[in-house]
């Protein structure tokens, strides 16, 4: 199910579990899914927010992450969890697959409240408002 079609469901309720494609992003106020869409555009309006943002850790520890920018990631992902809120809507995720080949393989990846909970003892929870700016020189950041 595309995420504009939750955010327009007159049907669906709090507490539903539904599957969700689009696109993973980090913003400044956490993990979102993006809508299916091209061109691939950042601020596109139709998104929801992943509830469990620290599930980012185990993420970004097994997929590339992308130098500069806007955001960390910009992949195809399929998503299982819990629909949350209404509106807005917000889901908690359960299951995640990404893929980093433009959607002709997907990699799972483990998010299990164990695992997220020790990446939360280790390092505190997720940061997502690092300075953002696609004209930043992503090669000065690393050295």
């Amino acid at each position: 199910m595309d995420v504009r079609d939750v955010l327009e469901s007159s049907t669906l309720k709090e507490g539903d579990s539904i599957e969700l494609m689009g696109w993973l992003v980090d913003r400044s106020d956490g993990l979102y899914v993006l809508g299916r869409h091209d061109p691939k555009e950042y601020e596109y309006p139709h998104r929801m927010k992943i509830v469990n943002g620290n599930i980012i850790y185990p993420i970004l520890d097994e997929i590339p992450q992308l130098a500069g920018g806007w955001s960390l990631l910009f992949y195809k992902v399929r998503l299982r969890g819990t629909l949350v809120g209404h509106p807005p809507r917000e889901i908690d995720a359960s299951d995640i697959s990404v893929s980093i080949d433009q959607g002709r393989n997907y990699k799972d990846i483990i998010i299990e409240p164990e695992l997220i909970e020790q990446y939360v003892k280790l390092r505190g929870d997720y940061k997502f408002d690092w300075p953002r700016d696609p004209m930043r020189d992503w090669l000065k950041d690393a050295l």
